[in-house]
């Protein structure tokens, strides 16, 4: 049983890190909108 949930962990972590930089990306994008289109 330990086994099979490192493989299904195995399995999603580039789904989880995938989420991880969009979510950090979004975050940066909002950031980078408000300081530069406030007057």
């Amino acid at each position: 049983m330990d086994y099979f949930l490192k493989h299904i962990h195995a399995f999603l972590l580039p789904f989880k890190v995938f989420l991880l930089l969009k979510l950090y990306y979004s975050f940066l994008k909002i950031k980078y909108k408000d300081r530069y289109c406030t007057p």
